[in-house]
């Protein structure tokens, strides 16, 4: 288990500190497991001035987890910069885990990509929790994720992308369910209203 936890770790997108910046964006990320081995993933690549970014958690536990949230990284690594939006690169992801022999394993993922001079955010969600998003007055949202399934369930589903503009100085805060879903009923929804 230590092994795999380290393999996560060290899966992190690879800047200072896990902080990435650039003149456009200023990016953090962090994995904080509540078990042994996290089942969520975060990835993220400046690509043709464009920010591709990612996070997600899978339906595995243990030690198939870091291997899962290790493969499911390096596929969305091998697609991005092929595909020219979320939804096709969710589509091509789909296709792969959904023919893999677990049919247990399937996974929430979130895929957004950022045109780092336009303010467009194209993204597509599939099953993930909704980013939140604060305006530069400080009024937060949650973003309209639509209706798309996880991926891994079935071939060929149908994925959708959806795209906003994105102010100067705008906030957006991507996370997982683990943030949100630990403890009873009444502590989860203290913790909605909290975030």
């Amino acid at each position: 288990l230590n092994t795999a936890h380290q393999i996560q770790r060290g899966m992190l997108p690879q800047t200072s500190s896990t902080q990435f910046e650039c003149p456009e964006v200023n990016l953090f990320a962090t994995i904080k497991p509540s078990e042994d081995i996290a089942k969520d993933f975060i990835d993220f690549s400046i690509l043709n001035q464009k920010l591709y970014f990612t996070i997600g958690s899978v339906s595995a536990k243990g030690i198939s987890a870091a291997l899962f949230t290790t493969l499911t990284k390096l596929l969305f690594r091998n697609e991005i910069g092929k595909s020219t939006s979320p939804d096709k690169i969710i589509s091509l992801l789909n296709d792969k885990v959904a023919k893999m022999e677990d049919k247990d394993l399937f996974m929430n993922m979130f895929i957004g990509i950022f045109e780092l001079k336009s303010g467009i955010l194209q993204y597509c969600n599939a099953g993930n929790t909704p980013p939140a998003i604060i305006s530069p007055d400080g009024i937060a949202s949650l973003l309209d994720i639509g209706e798309n399934p996880p991926i891994g369930l079935k071939r060929e589903s149908t994925f959708t992308s959806k795209q906003i503009f994105l102010v100067p100085q705008t906030k957006i805060c991507c996370y997982t369910e683990g943030l949100i879903e630990t403890g009873n009923a009444n502590n989860q929804l203290k913790k909605k209203k909290k975030l």
